[in-house]
């Protein structure tokens, strides 16, 4: 996958599903006040998806994700039994492309990296999410909830390896957003030895409770 399509196709794609393909058994079955409700969100995704195509075909890094985040919010919150909608995978989706957009000075016409893969988790961390900037990108490492806000929220905070974050928008296909399951992001060779990359991020995430809790003493608070 293009880096590129990474970052804007699956928008593109999702939002065509409900303007250019609606579901019209669905769309039938409501009132009149609802179908004019569900035709005027439509109408503002057709422009929200041409200004994505835009910005996939020009590799532009000024797309309105917050614009196209509260038109899916309303139409979540309207119309949460669409068929085939999947709003938890749509907001991963614009939270991983908004930060690569505001991460770099350009998208490169380039793939995304085949050095990193992923597996589900439990590990409950009082943190709710962690990721790493290490220029070696083998010593890469990203956890968290794809299904939690605040967990996308928190990933965000962090300064995180370009070619982690590309890897990162290229997977929601492959997460089951259904299940509220922690995921871990690792080097391909940590997926033959799991146990070893559960086991370094929980140092990590340790050394970094000792850290805040040190900090904490220093400044003065319990």
């Amino acid at each position: 996958m293009r880096k590129v399509d990474a970052v804007f196709s699956l928008l593109i794609s999702e939002a065509k599903k409900i303007h250019d393909e609606p579901n019209e058994a669905y769309w039938d079955n409501l009132d009149d006040s609802r179908k004019n409700q569900f035709d005027a969100i439509c109408d503002h995704l057709i422009n929200l998806s041409s200004a994505l195509e835009d910005s996939r075909n020009n590799f532009s890094l000024t797309y309105d994700f917050d614009e196209l985040k509260n038109t899916l919010n309303e139409f979540n919150q309207a119309f949460s039994d669409y068929p085939d909608f999947n709003f938890n995978k749509l907001i991963y989706q614009i939270a991983i492309s908004k930060k690569i957009c505001a991460s770099v000075g350009e998208i490169p016409d380039e793939d995304v990296t085949s050095d990193f893969d992923f597996f589900e988790c439990a590990l409950a961390f009082t943190s709710a999410a962690f990721a790493s900037n290490i220029s070696t990108l083998s010593s890469n490492l990203a956890w968290l909830n794809p299904s939690s806000n605040d967990s996308l929220d928190a990933l965000s905070a962090y300064e995180i390896n370009i070619e982690l974050l590309y890897y990162l928008a290229s997977i929601p296909e492959r997460i089951d957003f259904f299940s509220s399951k922690e995921i871990l992001i690792c080097p391909l060779p940590c997926m033959t030895a799991k146990n070893n990359a559960l086991a370094l991020l929980k140092n990590i995430h340790a050394d970094k409770r000792e850290k805040n809790h040190t900090n904490n003493r220093v400044s003065g608070h319990p």
